[in-house]
């Protein structure tokens, strides 16, 4: 009798244990569900912002594929959750507007506390290549009415093909930043207008190949712009150099001057974020002239070395671009897979990875299926009862945009730890 006990207490003690590894399994466990589907036109990126407590989600809608013109709808809606969970956005739209082969929207606060809102528009006069003409004015700003509760376009910037913009405020000054990739050059842009009647004029340019994304890192006392370089258009191909610059001098005397060189395989996009700790760049590494089937970097700054330093290698397949962002203070990390597009493969599979503290590397923890991925987009949402953060991420499909095909984006909840009947069934 005392030894069937034995077995019995030691078959329950095995069955806890399991029980227990279990449950620190599915509390470790990532979940992208997906709560809602937005019908896009070749979507080239999501912006999400809030002000005055409302979200907004901004969507870059490159082409709509049958306009002679490269034109589309963009719209700014706001969102919210419903009581199931589910994401909706309030309609009409906030915003619409026709945009010509837009490559993304930039929001930030000004330096007077205005808020803008800027959208490339990379084939708003057409494909030629060279400085772009007073009359070519791609890069429209806006600025939102608070009172009207609506975007009022306030400038446009001539431009030629711009494939990105970014942004800074410094010693007061509001300051946009444009990758001309008709021109091979990154433009900075000032305000100097007044409160409520902006007025950003061209102050500094610099040279860059295949000019496209940027990332503005500010790290101490140092200002730093990360300007990639998609395609070299030498015989270097797609073997090329993503500049990091750093803003030296002051008053009209500033200038960007670069201060590291970093080797890239067709850079389509930067993205720089002090998360986890560490302050971290992320590389999205389209293609080789092989394949697209390469491995982007992840870079650190080193803060003794005053240069960002590689510290790891992560698989992609034609990256777009990248998300960094927190979850309780651990690092997460998003990628957008495009695909082919030489190979016009747009079927991909795009990642979300998570840093595993005790390696400090990056492990993949979810993945989704994605047609001609361009863009993730991180934001959070509170309860108004609870102030509860619920987690989302937006991946923009660009999809088979010549044949009107997969024109469909998503949103994700991410869910960290799951029930043990938790696994959920998507929207």
């Amino acid at each position: 009798e005392r030894c069937a006990a034995s077995t019995k207490m030691i078959q329950l003690f095995t069955v806890a244990c399991a029980m227990a590894l279990i449950a620190a399994e599915r509390a470790d466990e990532i979940r992208l569900v997906k709560v809602a589907s937005l019908k896009t036109r070749g979507n080239a990126g999501f912006e999400a912002f809030t002000i005055n407590n409302i979200t907004m989600l901004a969507t870059a809608n490159f082409w709509d594929g049958k306009s002679a013109d490269m034109s589309a709808a963009s719209t700014v809606h706001a969102l919210a959750p419903d009581s199931q969970g589910r994401l909706r956005r309030r309609t009409p739209a906030l915003h619409t507007v026709t945009t010509q082969g837009a490559h993304g929207w930039d929001y930030f606060a000004g330096a007077s506390g205005e808020h803008f809102l800027v959208v490339c528009n990379y084939y708003g006069c057409g494909s030629s290549r060279g400085p772009a003409t007073e009359a070519c004015r791609t890069t429209s700003v806006f600025t939102w009415a608070d009172t009207e509760q609506q975007w009022v376009l306030a400038q446009s910037l001539a431009t030629a093909g711009p494939a990105q913009t970014d942004h800074y405020v410094r010693n007061g000054k509001s300051h946009i930043v444009v990758g001309e990739n008709f021109n091979d050059v990154v433009s900075v842009w000032r305000d100097d207008g007044s409160p409520g009647e902006p007025q950003f004029v061209r102050v500094h340019e610099i040279r860059t190949a295949g000019a496209g994304a940027m990332a503005i890192a500010e790290i101490g006392q140092r200002l730093l712009l990360v300007a990639t370089s998609y395609h070299s258009g030498t015989q270097d191909g797609w073997r090329t150099r993503t500049g990091v610059h750093e803003l030296l001098g002051s008053g009209d005397q500033e200038r960007f001057q670069q201060v590291q060189e970093i080797a890239t395989f067709g850079c389509h996009d930067a993205d720089y974020a002090f998360v986890g700790g560490r302050q971290l760049l992320f590389l999205s590494e389209d293609r080789s002239d092989e394949s697209s089937r390469i491995t982007s970097g992840l870079l650190e700054y080193d803060v003794a070395a005053g240069r960002f330093i590689e510290v790891q290698r992560i698989p992609t397949d034609g990256a777009h671009a990248a998300e960094l962002f927190e979850i309780d203070d651990t690092a997460y990390l998003a990628v957008a897979n495009f695909g082919d597009r030489l190979g016009k493969r747009y079927a991909s599979r795009s990642t979300l990875w998570r840093e595993d503290e005790d390696e400090k590397k990056f492990v993949e923890v979810a993945t989704v299926p994605t047609v001609g991925a361009t863009d993730w987009e991180h934001f959070v949402l509170r309860s108004p009862d609870t102030d509860e953060a619920t987690h989302y991420l937006a991946v923009a499909n660009e999809g088979d945009i010549q044949n009107r095909k997969d024109q469909t984006s998503h949103v994700y909840r991410v869910e960290v730890g799951v029930s043990p009947d938790g696994l959920r069934s998507e929207l």
